[in-house]
């Protein structure tokens, strides 16, 4: 038997991988968006007639070339700042790839066997909606991985970016998978030579109707500018990671920032990243007083990325506090697992050196301790570094806020794609809220990013000083106000619609099948007993 023989049986498994792989060229850097069509497309290609383990399988093949592709970027965090050997980095990075890779898997289980023969429904309806309840779940469970949520990729498409406003990048990923599911129906529908026009019309119908809705969205304008602008200056420091865990490098890292400052005091906000000064408060109090009145001798607001410590004085929090003008704190309330924090600390502490990386007992805050930033008098929504990722939390904050300020440290990816994602997520944060946001790191992308998600960036990988000017928004759009409940209601309908029809059967042949399981156990049960009663009899 020739080899091509051998292996035909999984080439379908093989096109589910590939289908999973091309989709990371459709996210930053590349931004190749057709590409978010063809996958999803590829992928119902693969899946059209596999049952339910086979499509669990298929899916699984998809996830492992997603994922594998689009954040292997964790690899070179793990192996270049968290002491372990090449192996055992693979080790970590092939396990989360692995698990994420089981969303996709139970996706596609769960839609061919809710929708098994119905070609269309499958396409258009079930497929679209079961991703999107996927993205969901993943952006919530252990933690949560807001991360290559698949709307990200339309950052360039004005009529699907024209959705986020109303059900955040959740609904932009349901719009384009609508899309891909209806392109997939017409091309089968010619393929195959069918006899009912009609069909076809509808389907042609709704895709119309969907990207003209866009484009008619898309002239909406949810928020307005205030009269008023702010002059923003951030700040890049450009601190090597390993400089940061250095405690004889603390006072050159304090120098940078206050001479960059004091390049950048014409601005009426200056903004530093995440953790700037690794020397954690109270022990930099000294410093930050300094800083204190060279901003407020200059009219400046400034707000600083600092860890404090707790008050048991073994860990801390990851805060932004405002100085100069500016006033309040804000403890980081989601964090990085591994990163900041260490599940099942007693078991895994010590183990290797991943799990004992420098400032790693961080503590989450439950809310209760933060005080309003604000700078002028007016109401700042914070977020630090993986927060911008998750559309709810940055939404709840920004519910009252005139703009947003989140800072990062993406030093930990060095050159992979993994910053220039994080900033794309950025963007689409901006679109939702129809707020600015300023985006300040240690060595990029440092961005100020407009309500329509237009970035103006500092080069990476440099010191720099990013200056422009934003304005407070006001009004709020749909998004801002009513939350994920609208949305998650309507791809629950949408979903149930077509189902009812068919369920009861469904319902009845699951109780048959358990009926019948539970009759096995009671018959084999009931022998037993009874083959044990004739023994004991006998003897």
């Amino acid at each position: 038997m020739s080899i091509t023989k051998k292996i035909k049986p999984y080439f379908p498994f093989l096109l589910s991988f590939g289908a999973g792989a091309i989709l990371t060229f459709a996210f930053a850097p590349y931004y190749q968006g057709w590409l978010a069509f063809l996958s999803p497309i590829l992928l119902l290609r693969a899946t059209e007639t596999a049952s339910g383990k086979k499509a669990f399988i298929h899916g699984f093949s998809f996830g492992c070339g997603f994922f594998g592709f689009s954040v292997y970027w964790v690899f070179h965090s793990i192996y270049y700042f968290g002491q372990t050997t090449p192996l055992l980095a693979y080790l970590i990075t092939g396990s989360m790839i692995a698990l994420l890779a089981l969303y996709p898997a139970f996706m596609m289980s769960l839609t061919n066997y809710l929708f098994k023969g119905k070609t269309i429904q499958r396409a258009c309806i079930g497929f679209p909606v079961i991703w999107v309840l996927a993205e969901m779940v993943r952006g919530y469970f252990l933690t949560g991985f807001p991360w290559a949520f698949l709307g990200t990729t339309q950052i360039a498409n004005a009529a699907l970016r024209a959705y986020a406003p109303i059900g955040s990048v959740w609904m932009v990923s349901w719009v384009i998978l609508i899309s891909a599911g209806i392109l997939y129906s017409i091309i089968l529908y010619l393929s195959e030579h069918r006899e009912k026009p009609k069909q076809l019309y509808r389907l042609v119908a709704v895709f119309v109707f969907i990207w003209v809705l866009g484009g008619a969205l898309y002239k909406i304008e949810w928020v307005k500018p205030e009269n008023v602008s702010l002059d923003v200056a951030l700040i890049q420091g450009n601190i090597p990671q390993r400089m940061r865990w250095s405690p004889e490098h603390v006072a050159q890292i304090m120098n940078v920032y206050e001479n960059q400052t004091k390049k950048a005091l014409s601005a009426d906000v200056i903004v530093w990243p995440e953790g700037a000064i690794p020397l954690p408060l109270p022990y930099s109090n000294n410093y930050f007083q300094n800083i204190q009145k060279i901003a407020k001798d200059n009219d400046v607001a400034l707000i600083a990325g600092v860890p404090e410590q707790a008050a048991d004085q073994d860990s801390y929090y990851n805060a932004l506090i405002g100085l100069g003008l500016a006033s309040g704190i804000y403890y980081k309330e989601r964090l990085v697992p591994f990163g900041e924090f260490v599940p099942f600390e007693k078991m895994l502490r010590g183990l290797i050196g991943f799990f004992d990386l420098p400032m790693s007992s961080f503590i989450q805050n439950d809310r209760a301790n933060n005080q309003q930033l604000t700078i002028f008098g007016l109401k700042v929504a914070p977020a630090i570094c993986y927060e911008i990722a998750f559309p709810t939390i940055v939404r709840k904050n920004a519910y009252d806020a005139d703009f947003i300020i989140t800072v990062s440290n993406d030093t930990w990816f060095g050159r992979t794609n993994g910053p220039k994602q994080h900033l794309e997520i950025a963007q689409w944060r901006a679109i939702e809220t129809g707020r600015y946001i300023l985006r300040a790191t240690n060595t990029g992308l440092t961005a100020i990013i407009s309500p329509n998600g237009h970035s103006d960036i500092a080069p990476q990988f440099e010191p720099a000083i990013l200056f422009g000017k934003i304005f407070p928004m006001r009004g709020q759009t749909p998004w801002v106000t009513f939350g994920i409940t609208p949305l998650l209601a309507l791809l629950l309908i949408t979903l149930s619609i077509p189902l009812l029809p068919g369920s009861m059967p469904k319902l009845r042949s699951l109780r048959d099948k358990l009926q019948k399981y539970t009759r096995k156990k009671v018959s084999k049960s009931t022998n037993s007993g009874a083959r044990n009663k004739n023994r004991r009899r006998r003897k």
